[in-house]
């Protein structure tokens, strides 16, 4: 467990899932006011690494165009491929050091994907997008839904649900191709780190609030002075 003594779990908690549409300014007086002696220590603050992640992702989609010195040219820009990564970034990150490693359970519970194959075709998103960089992934072993070394490709475009799987792709190797819906997709991850804050916050959740304690470290967050 990292050395937490002397702070605030509930504040941790909203500094971590701190709100993106809330200026920096405000973020900074809740770190100052929530890790006092820190502050002093280091004469810096860090941000979450989430908060960051989640107003980066904001701005990929054109919903937080704040910056003076962006650019005219891309002022107008979407770039959804950037956001997927982000929020599939910040997906992994909340997944492997605070819900204890379980990437298609929190897909379930917290992403609403009820559907076990869709479940499975969105942790190959994952995988292709940070194993490869791109949207495609080989399927790792023998399973219902897909052949080992099958090779998983997805398509970005604005289908009427976040994942579905294209029933006319017919290719001469093993292959499949789903479509993913980039605007459903933030929709869902919006809905699920609010979701997932609020029972964080919920004291009845002993187990929950102990996995956030034991997996958080302010010593990775982004530190400036």
């Amino acid at each position: 467990m990292k050395d937490l003594k002397g702070y605030n779990l509930d504040n941790l908690i909203n500094l971590y899932f701190f709100d993106p549409k809330k200026d920096r300014n405000k973020y900074i007086n809740f770190y100052k006011r929530s890790i006092k002696d820190r502050y002093k220590k280091e004469k810096g603050y860090r941000y979450s690494n989430i908060y960051l992640l989640r107003k980066d992702i904001k701005f990929c989609l054109g919903l937080n165009k704040s910056f003076s010195d962006c650019p005219k040219e891309i002022k107008n820009e979407i770039t959804y491929f950037g956001a997927i990564i982000l929020i599939n970034t910040a997906i992994d990150l909340i997944v492997s050091k605070i819900f204890n490693g379980n990437y298609i359970r929190f897909t379930k519970k917290y992403l609403k994907i009820e559907n076990d194959e869709y479940a499975k075709a969105l942790r190959y998103l994952r995988n292709g997008l940070v194993h490869n960089y791109s949207l495609y992934c080989y399927a790792e072993n023998n399973n219902k839904y897909f052949k080992k070394g099958e090779k998983v490709y997805f398509n970005l475009d604005f289908y009427n649900e976040l994942i579905s799987k294209n029933l006319k792709w017919k290719r001469k190797y093993s292959s499949s191709m789903y479509n993913i819906n980039p605007r459903i997709l933030y929709s869902r991850f919006v809905n699920a780190i609010e979701f997932y804050k609020k029972e964080l916050l919920d004291r009845k959740n002993n187990k929950l609030r102990l996995e956030f304690k034991d997996g958080v470290d302010i010593d990775n967050w982004i530190l400036l002075v």
